[in-house]
């Protein structure tokens, strides 16, 4: 696997445990957890900080798959993901192997450096 493979896996986990935690803390505020709101794109691109309005719901169900992000639609790396779903302002990407099989190892190491709640 190469280095740009590397980094893109690490970019994407990053930025997905990041948004990940936008949900948690959300959905810990009183209101209306069904409004959309705004995630930071999770391309592999390491400069990006786009913004992308989502529903809570719609997000979850996305990451509910590890190998699964939300990214706009010109951040979309065709050589290490594929669409899978297509919305207003946003595409859903699916990893192809070897960055997959890279995230599997990543994201759990991401996840536990989150702070908690």
């Amino acid at each position: 696997m190469s280095e740009r493979e590397r980094g893109i896996a690490a970019n994407e986990a990053l930025f997905g445990a990041v948004n990940e935690q936008i949900v948690a803390l959300g959905a810990a505020l009183p209101g209306d957890q069904a409004e959309p709101f705004s995630i930071v794109c999770e391309c592999g691109s390491p400069h990006c900080t786009e913004r992308i309005e989502i529903d809570p719901h719609l997000y979850e169900q996305v990451r509910a798959q590890p190998a699964r992000f939300v990214v706009l639609p010109a951040h979309v790396i065709p050589d290490t993901e594929h669409v899978v779903a297509s919305h207003e302002g946003y595409v859903v990407v699916e990893k192809d192997e070897p960055v997959r099989s890279l995230l599997e190892d990543v994201q759990p190491a991401v996840r536990t450096q989150q702070p908690s709640r």
